[in-house]
């Protein structure tokens, strides 16, 4: 209203200069810069014009219905925006000379707006959210999780952190397209499905790869970790080549608590007359033995357990308190049973829906823990599928709170797993989490290399609004500055009269390289805004909020009244609770 008040003042005060410019001396002149004046009045009503109409254009975006979800085969919808070409990066820089607000960054290209949507095939080159706490990640998350669930892929969904809301949807979205549902959720073992990270494997070194990936490495860490991998790797060795089951349990207790109890039953079926001798004098008549049964793995058992137990203790210090936590209390039921629980081949062979619902504000070392391991598991059976050519739709894997799941080897599951089908969607609150949970600046900038699609939120942090600027690159773009003059004819020869003016007005317009998104423009992105960088394409959005899922289906688990297969929904498509199976019978990949 101040621009609407100025020019209308302007205006009158011009008009009535002209009408009484006849009494004035220097008349013509007077009349002349009222006629300017005038002219000028009509700058700021065309700029609160413009400024309304974008407002209204802005106004009005209410919660989207799910039923409302542009679907269209072959793309993924991300939301409402526009290109961000040359001419909204000028006027942008233009609106900031002017002062204006954060509503500008979308106000700008508001007249472009339509939908915007990804190539489905982009998804297989993975995709990125960044942005801080609250910014509207995890709602666009739902938006993108409920587009693979509806396409067919294989969806599975890890949730560190355990959002209620996210869940809900997931739910909601399973019913409507009649696809299972299988919840593994620590927190709520009643409702969970039973769930053993190093069941299936293709050699025993894996099962030490996951186990080791949860400590700490690196400088006086290493030592530790390596004798961590040696001794789980041997344990799991053995049980493998004797046919016993591998879950964190038996690791725990065979690596860590009782380290001859496993050599002693093997020693009890391979020579029965040393398995009554004392352990010590056992292993090494056993292993004394001229002329044995090759039983490698039980040797290095032996081996290892000849340490000195006080020695082993400490090189073990690391691995306890991990191992504890995974295997104590509802825990040792829920991720170490013999048999049964979930599976990803089944997952992969029914198109199902897997939701890891981990509750680190609970426990935040054993949700870390869990989710690296399902992580590395996942890994082994992509692996797998890629090396034996198992035929499958695509996978969709969705990781909220990346950093919280992010352990070294993750990295080759980036850039190896397009071969294998797999779309990796993951979200974080700023690179540098994944340096601090990789403990490596080079491997953090290899997660963000390996993402072809970025999708930056607001970020108080200059250098990840800095690092999306130099991903969005520089363009060529124009800077224009005006001029403008005037002057009595007195000052210039040519001129008859003093009444006479002259009005000089100029403009120079040079090119440079620019940056096409400013890290400023990041920092002060409205919630719920982002730009997304894509191949060689930036665009402006905003992300769609859908309106809440039933929360009814959460509540009963929260509350222990359900479980994710029992879950009782309303009628709707898919028909009453229909296809929400919780993988209880379903068999090994």
């Amino acid at each position: 209203m101040k621009r609407l008040a100025l020019s209308a003042a302007m205006l009158a005060s011009a008009i009535t200069s002209i009408a009484i410019a006849e009494r004035l001396p220097q008349g013509r002149a007077v009349a002349g810069f009222s006629t300017l004046l005038g002219m000028a009045a009509v700058i700021p009503a065309a700029s609160w014009w413009r400024d309304r109409r974008r407002r209204k254009a802005l106004s009005g975006r209410g919660p989207l219905s799910v039923d409302d979800l542009p679907t269209i085969p072959g793309r993924v919808y991300l939301g409402r925006g526009f290109e961000w070409t040359p001419r909204q990066a000028v006027e942008l820089d233009r609106e900031a000379a002017r002062g204006a607000g954060a509503g500008a960054l979308h106000a700008i290209g508001v007249a472009d707006e339509k939908d915007l949507h990804l190539l489905e095939g982009e998804l297989d080159l993975h995709l990125l959210l960044l942005g801080t706490t609250g910014t509207g990640k995890t709602r666009l998350l739902e938006v993108l999780i409920a587009q693979a669930i509806r396409r067919g892929d294989g969806v599975a969904v890890i949730d560190p952190k355990g959002d209620a809301g996210l869940l809900a949807r997931v739910f909601d979205e399973c019913r409507r397209a009649n696809k299972p549902l299988t919840l593994i959720a620590p927190p709520y073992p009643g409702s969970s499905v039973p769930y053993n990270p190093v069941e299936r494997f293709v050699e025993a070194r894996e099962v030490a790869d996951r186990v080791a990936a949860l400590l700490p490495g690196g400088g006086d860490a290493e030592p530790f970790r390596a004798f961590a991998w040696e001794a789980v790797e041997a344990v799991a060795s053995a049980m493998v080549r004797y046919r016993e089951p591998v879950t964190l349990a038996s690791i725990r207790r065979y690596a860590v608590e009782d380290p001859w109890a496993l050599p002693r039953r093997l020693v009890r079926e391979i020579a029965p007359e040393f398995a009554k001798l004392e352990p010590e004098t056992m292993a090494r008549r056993f292993l004394a033995r001229r002329h044995p049964p090759a039983a490698p793995e039980l040797e290095r058992l032996l081996t290892l357990a000849l340490r000195p137990r006080e020695h082993a203790q400490k090189l073990l210090s690391a691995l306890v308190p991990i191992l504890s936590k995974l295997t104590s209390g509802s825990h040792r039921d829920l991720l170490s049973p013999e048999k049964g629980g979930f599976s990803w081949g089944e997952l992969d062979r029914t198109r199902g829906v897997a939701y890891f619902y981990l509750g680190s504000l609970l426990g935040g070392d054993s949700a870390g823990a869990v989710a690296k391991m399902t992580l590395l598991d996942f890994q082994s059976y992509v692996g797998a599928r890629y090396a034996y050519g198992v035929e499958g739709g695509p996978l969709s894997l969705f990781v909220d709170e990346m950093a919280d799941a992010l352990s070294a080897p993750f990295i080759s599951l980036l850039n190896k797993g397009r071969g294998a089908g797999l779309r990796i969607t993951g979200s974080a609150q700023s690179a540098a989490d994944f340096e601090a949970a990789l403990g490596s600046a080079a491997q953090a900038r290899q997660i963000l290399a390996n993402a072809n699609t970025v999708i930056q939120f607001r970020s108080p942090n200059v250098e990840d609004a800095e690092a999306f600027s130099s991903l969005a690159g520089a363009r060529l773009l124009p800077t224009v500055s005006d001029s403008e003059a005037y002057e009595p004819a007195l000052f210039r020869s040519g001129l008859d009269i003093v009444e006479d003016f002259r009005a000089i007005f100029g403009r120079n317009v040079a090119w440079r390289a620019s940056e096409f998104v400013p890290p400023w423009a990041v920092t002060s992105l409205p919630r719920f805004e982002y730009f997304v960088r894509s191949g060689a394409r930036v665009a402006k959005g905003i992300a769609p909020r859908l309106a809440p899922a039933p929360q009814d289906p959460v509540r009963s688990i929260q509350e222990g009244r359900g479980h994710a297969a029992d879950v009782d929904f309303p009628d709707g498509p898919g028909g009453r609770g229909a296809g929400l199976g919780d993988g209880r019978n379903v068999r090994g990949a």
